[in-house]
Formats: structure tokens, C-alpha cells, sequence
């Protein structure tokens, strides 16, 4: 098992749960496991190696073991891995930490529409910031709210809680505004207070030019000191 998997497995499991019965997703799909989508070749596919009729599974006829679900989880990760690579160029891919290969594993395993040029423009020069921007903002078209807060537990993944706190100084009040609004949006009032309660401080209206206003100020007067 490669080194990243000790952080994606349960994070995975936890942004897209872990079902044994199926299930249909927000698209519509039928659905087992961790969003194994019944229609994927791929999920059939390894479904029939083990002698699992996947349509039995659709109409819950068939309902999966634990042990069964981890072995084509596995199994499917180790192809969705190698198409991920592929999207974002080998070379880049492998020289990722465990805890960046994890966060940009998930966001692949959604979908490779998520890792586009900018997205790895901004991988490839260790523009964290840059790179976790991209993430919350302008990966979820549909602006969707549960995409949202999936997009933000990767982005924390990807750089860790220090540069998760920057990324928000760098919003203007009008991104912050657009998150906040996609929240209000979530049906579920408990996961609405509970991502509130989560980010709800990093979405204060505080402009980064306040921020870049105190900042030069302070180096105003740095410099005055300087010249006495």
C-alpha cells in the first residue's frame, strides 16, 4: 500500500461513506461503498472477477460484506491512482507528499475534470496558496454546498491547517460571500451549523487590502524608526 493511503482511506470514507447496500447518489447514479458508481466499467468490472452481478447489487438483491467492499475499494483506487498520474503527469504526481497525493486523490476520485491545468499549474510551482484558491473556488461548478465541503476538507488536507488560514486572507469579501451564500444553501440544518461553526470564522468580511493596510503601516513606521 503506497504511503498516502494510511490518510486517503479514511478520508475518503468519510467524504463519500462507506455503504453496503446501494444507494443513489446526488446524480443519480446507483451507487455502493465508498461512491462506487454501479454504471462505472470499471466497478463492474472488478464486481464480476469476485462473481458479483452488479445489477443484483443496484436492486439490493445483493447486499456486499465489509470484506468484499475493501477488496474492489482497494482495487479501484490502484486504477483510479494510475488515471490521476496520468491527468496530472507522472513526474508531478510522484513528487507530492502522502498528505497532498491524498487531497489531490480525492478530489480525482470525484472526478478528473477537477484537476485542470490551473489546478496543477499551481501543484507544479508549490504555490500552495494559489493551489488551495483554486481547490474551494473554481472546483465546483454546479455550487453545490456538499461539494463545498468536501473541496474545503481537501484543500486542508492539501496544505495544512497554517496555509488553510491564509488561503481565506487572500479572499475578497465578494469570494467569502459566495461560500457563505453556498452554505446557506445546505438542506440539512445540522451539517449547515456544523460548517458554520468550522469555517464560519474564516468567512468574516475582513478585505485582504484592511489586512495589506495594516501591514503597510507598520512598515511605514518600521522605516521612520530606521531613518532616526
Amino acid at each position: 500500500m503506497s504511503d498516502y493511503r494510511s490518510l486517503f482511506d479514511p478520508f475518503i470514507k468519510k467524504v463519500e461513506g462507506e455503504a453496503q447496500d446501494s444507494y443513489m447518489d446526488t446524480k443519480g447514479n446507483p451507487t455502493v461503498g465508498t461512491g462506487l458508481n454501479l454504471n462505472d466499467e470499471t466497478v463492474q468490472g472488478l464486481m464480476n472477477l469476485r462473481g458479483i452481478d452488479p445489477e443484483q447489487v443496484k436492486t439490493g438483491e445483493r447486499k456486499l460484506a465489509s470484506e468484499e467492499l475493501d477488496d474492489i475499494h482497494n482495487q479501484y483506487v490502484d486504477k483510479r491512482e494510475a488515471l490521476v498520474r496520468d491527468k496530472m503527469g507522472k513526474d508531478l504526481y510522484d513528487m507530492l507528499k502522502p498528505h497532498e497525493k491524498a487531497a489531490v486523490m480525492s478530489m480525482g476520485y470525484q472526478s478528473l475534470n477537477n484537476l485542470g491545468p490551473v489546478l496543477t499549474g499551481r501543484i507544479a510551482t508549490d504555490d500552495k496558496i494559489g493551489a488551495m484558491r483554486e481547490m474551494i473556488l473554481n472546483t465546483n461548478k454546479d455550487q453545490d454546498p456538499g461539494i463545498l465541503r468536501r473541496r474545503l476538507e481537501e484543500a486542508e488536507l492539501y496544505g495544512g491547517p497554517l496555509d488553510f488560514t491564509a488561503t481565506f486572507k487572500t479572499m475578497s469579501g465578494e469570494e467569502k460571500k459566495q461560500l457563505k451564500d453556498m452554505m446557506d444553501k445546505l438542506q440539512n440544518e445540522n451539517v449547515k451549523q456544523e460548517m458554520m461553526n468550522k469555517y464560519g470564522s474564516y468567512l468574516q468580511d475582513v478585505q485582504p487590502t484592511t489586512f495589506n493596510k495594516l501591514q503597510n503601516s507598520l512598515n511605514v513606521k518600521l522605516g521612520s524608526n530606521n531613518q532616526e
